[in-house]
C-alpha cells in the first residue's frame, strides 16, 4: 500500500496534469492486458492441490500460457494503436511487457501455492517497488512522459526474471 502510495506521490509531483492522464492510461493498459490470461495461476493452483500435477509441470505449463497468450494479447490491444493518433505509444509499450507481466504473475501464484510466504511477500513488493523505482529515476532525471512510461514499463517486465530463476530453482526445470 506504501509503495502505491509513493508512486501516485511521485507521479503527481514528477509529471504535470496530461503526463498523469498518459499514466494512468498506460496503467489502465498494462491492467487490461493481464486481465484475461491474469488467473490462469488459480486453476494451476487447484490442480496442485488435487495433486493432479506438479509444481514442474504447472511451471512448463505456464510458460507457453505466458508467451503465447501474452503475446496474443498485447497483439490485440495494438489493433488499438491507429485510432489513438500521437498518443498510440501510451497502449504499446505497457502492452509489450503483457507475457513477462503475465510469467510474474503466474510465479507469484505458484510460489503462493507451494507455500512459500516469503517470495510471495517478495514478489508483492517486487510489483509495486520495481516500476516506482524505474519511473522515479526516470522523471527525477528529467525525461519526457514517454519516456518515464518507458522506464516503467521496464520496472514492470523486469519482475519476470526476478520471480523466474528463484522459482526455477525451487521446484526444478519445466516440464
Amino acid at each position: 500500500a506504501v509503495l502505491g502510495v509513493a508512486m501516485v506521490i511521485v507521479t503527481a509531483r514528477l509529471m504535470e496534469p496530461s503526463g498523469r492522464g498518459l499514466f494512468a492510461l498506460a496503467s489502465l493498459t498494462a491492467v487490461l492486458c493481464s486481465l484475461p490470461l491474469g488467473s490462469v495461476w488459480n486453476a494451476s493452483a487447484v490442480e496442485l492441490a488435487h495433486g493432479r500435477t506438479s509444481a514442474r509441470q504447472i511451471l512448463g505449463a505456464n510458460l507457453p500460457i505466458a508467451f503465447v497468450g501474452g503475446t496474443i494479447t498485447a497483439l490485440v490491444a495494438l489493433t488499438l494503436v491507429p485510432f489513438l493518433g500521437g498518443h498510440w505509444w501510451v497502449v504499446a509499450i505497457p502492452a509489450l511487457a503483457t507475457p513477462a507481466v503475465l510469467l510474474s504473475r503466474y510465479g507469484e501464484g505458484l510460489f503462493q501455492s507451494i507455500g512459500h510466504v516469503r517470495a510471495v511477500n517478495w514478489v508483492t513488493v517486487g510489483r509495486m517497488g520495481l516500476p516506482l523505482i524505474a519511473i522515479s529515476g526516470a522523471l527525477a532525471a528529467g525525461v519526457s512522459d514517454r519516456g518515464a512510461i518507458i522506464a516503467w514499463t521496464i520496472g514492470l517486465a523486469a519482475l519476470a526474471p526476478l520471480v523466474y530463476v528463484p522459482l526455477r530453482r525451487r521446484v526444478g526445470p519445466p516440464q
